[in-house]
């Protein structure tokens, strides 16, 4: 035992912490995994939350329909679009779920989207432990998993999570490339890159920060040949998404001259997500808020040191930190409404905790039963995860809801249970019809596509317009009789009616 560990009979509260937090207990690696995984298992019953979500549910209505365009037609989906598709991506969370969803498990991105949470904080540790050691090793996934936007983005049917794992981990190839100069890594930060781009294309940004690091380790040759790759998947993405019904670019909807560099110093841009709204919960929209300025003084912080010692873990992070800036200083117009929008400054921002933290020198010594640094770090990762899963518990699935609770009874989560629209969906299911055989009446909600979006999932029918009204002639016409089969537009269709909340299904053909 070193000097620096304290003795323990091994009973009592001595027992517990060198169970978890000694030397004689959990080694690191083990400590990580537990920190990485712990949270991932308070969100195990959110897997089949009925799609959609209440909060941008249209993102999972187009996450699910492009999976079902895989399995129905294959690479053809590429040649039409799906309910709320996005205009600038390929979708690969979509393709990783499209399996699930042929196998009936239609919420199935969930399941892509956790798995792809717990790599990326697998990987944050590993970069972190390359920066700073095993302290900020144990650190980085905990401040990670802490940030409520992350523990969203781990279960939803939506590509973020797997767009954080995939930018993590080409940034952990990158880094053992630069120290081992072993060519499978360098092959591995490349084809990382590339899968990246095919998710949503604007991990593209990571390309800033792998060619920074290749460049200052010298490596000019093969930062230039990264850069050209990155600008090369990009244009492919353009050429196969051209092959799609044309469509406006983020670029031109949300880009920032829509709303002018002014924006940059008015509280609509810095508090955008503190505006409950969207219906955010409340830690969610405070974590937004803070995320925001406290990246742009961690970029500028980093880049001082970069600058002033030529260090190349400080031209890393903050290289890292502005390509996660890009995505809302570039689509300023589309941040304010889209609190996605800040998904790539999760882990560079838990990176830079976990390694400012470990560069600390306080007392750490809190009393004669935790003398260690090591446990320290270990109670504080804990410390972190603990309210990373009560968060998971109580704001997403919503476990005390109706309870009696102070405050936090009114807190449903965000599994909107609609029975009516999900035995709709199950019994249009049973049809042989398309989507042109369908009419939608009665007192639907005026955003059509996500009031009927769960009926259509259920469905299991494939629409192919971004719009689902325009699906190959589905009718939406709210001033039909109600279940009637006598109107010319009714007849040989099969009508869905909503009547104040119920759904009822009239086969017409």
């Amino acid at each position: 035992m070193s000097s620096d560990e304290a003795p323990s009979d091994g009973t009592g509260r001595h027992a517990f912490f060198e169970e978890i937090l000694g030397s004689r207990g959990l080694d690191t690696r083990r400590f990580v995994c537990l920190v990485c995984l712990a949270p991932a298992v308070a969100l195990l019953p959110l897997l089949t939350a009925k799609i959609p979500v209440t909060i941008h549910g249209a993102r999972e209505i187009a996450g699910y329909f492009q999976a079902l365009g895989f399995v129905r037609t294959g690479l053809e989906s590429y040649l039409y679009l799906t309910p709320e598709e996005s205009f600038s991506a390929l979708h690969l969370h979509s393709l990783l779920s499209a399996p699930l969803v042929a196998a009936g498990y239609h919420e199935g991105g969930r399941l892509i989207s956790l798995l792809a949470a717990v790599g990326a904080a697998g990987c944050v540790a590993l970069i972190a432990r390359q920066l700073a050691g095993d302290r900020a090793m144990v650190l980085a996934p905990a401040v990670l998993w802490a940030n409520p936007a992350f523990v969203r983005h781990a279960w939803v049917f939506e590509p973020d999570s797997l767009s954080i794992a995939l930018t993590c981990a080409t940034v952990y190839c990158a880094l053992e490339y630069v120290q081992t100069n072993r060519e499978p890594w360098f092959a591995g930060t490349a084809v990382l890159l590339v899968l990246g781009i095919t998710n949503h294309m604007w991990e593209a940004t990571v390309a800033l920060p792998v060619v920074v690091l290749l460049a200052t380790a010298g490596k000019i040759r093969r930062a230039a040949g990264l850069g050209l790759l990155a600008g090369t998947a990009i244009l492919g993405v353009l050429y196969v998404t051209g092959l799609q019904p044309e469509g406006p670019s983020s670029l031109t909807v949300h880009g920032t001259q829509t709303v002018g560099i002014q924006v940059f110093v008015s509280s609509d841009f810095w508090l955008a997500h503190l505006d409950l709204y969207q219906g955010l919960p409340v830690p969610y929209g405070v974590a937004l808020t803070i995320l925001l300025p406290v990246s742009v003084l961690a970029c500028g912080g980093w880049l001082y040191r970069a600058v002033m010692t030529g260090s190349r873990r400080a031209y890393l992070l903050a290289s890292w930190t502005a390509s996660g800036l890009a995505i809302p200083v570039l689509l300023a117009h589309g941040y304010l409404i889209h609190y996605y929008y800040l998904w790539g400054l999760f882990a560079p921002v838990a990176v830079t905790v976990a390694v400012c933290c470990t560069e600390l020198r306080p007392a750490w010594d809190l009393g004669d039963w935790l003398p260690t640094r090591d446990r320290t770090v270990r109670i504080i990762a804990l410390s972190l995860v603990t309210m990373s899963m009560l968060y998971a518990v109580v704001f997403q699935v919503g476990a005390l809801g109706g309870s009696g609770a102070p405050v936090v009874q009114h807190v449903e989560g965000e599994r909107t249970e609609n029975p009516e629209a999900t035995r709709a969906g199950r019994q249009l299911a049973e049809y042989s019809i398309d989507a042109d055989d369908l009419v939608f009446v009665g007192d639907w909600e005026t955003d059509f596509t996500r009031s009927a979006g769960r009926v259509a999932v259920y469905s299991d029918v494939l629409f192919r317009e971004r719009n689902m009204r325009d699906s190959g002639g589905v009718q939406y016409r709210p001033e039909l009789p109600k279940d009637t089969c006598t109107s010319q537009i009714a007849a040989g269709n099969v009508v869905v009616s909503r009547d104040d909340g119920t759904i009822r299904i009239t086969d017409c053909r």
